[in-house]
């Protein structure tokens, strides 16, 4: 076997799911933007998509979460309860290559700030993936 042939044989496969990154930035010797591929793009995608206030994107107003204005809200049982049940909305809404298993909020009250813990799985990818996201609230 030439080394040719094995080249072909281990050529990878091909992306199922992919992003640009945020900042588009280029590769130094091939010129192309990155990308952000499979279970990283999906990732991403939640990450951004819990990021994202209500009416930050001018063409779709509904998208995104707006946690940021409950930790303005007293830390209470009932304010994490809100926060994950808007985070399952969203998520449901926008992301559907993602079926969620569990989301966990802890709250961090003295800085106004909760840990989400999401345990999901991606459509077409057999493996249970996790996220950690810290929201803290701008100052």
């Amino acid at each position: 076997m030439t080394q040719r042939s094995q080249y072909i044989l281990t050529t990878p496969k091909k992306a199922k799911y992919s992003d640009f990154t945020m900042n588009l930035d280029a590769h130094p010797d091939t010129k192309q933007i990155f990308l952000f591929t499979d279970v990283n793009s999906v990732k991403r995608s939640l990450r951004n998509l819990i990021f994202t206030d209500k009416y930050e994107r001018f063409f779709n107003p509904n998208l995104g979460c707006g946690i940021r204005s409950l930790l303005f809200d007293n830390m209470t049982p009932e304010t994490l309860i809100r926060v994950k049940d808007v985070i399952k909305e969203t998520i449901e809404n926008y992301e559907p290559r993602v079926s969620i298993v569990e989301i966990e909020v802890l709250g961090h009250e003295d800085q106004n700030a909760v840990t989400i813990n999401l345990v999901f799985e991606i459509i077409n990818i057999p493996e249970r993936q996790f996220l950690q996201i810290d929201v803290n609230r701008a100052r």
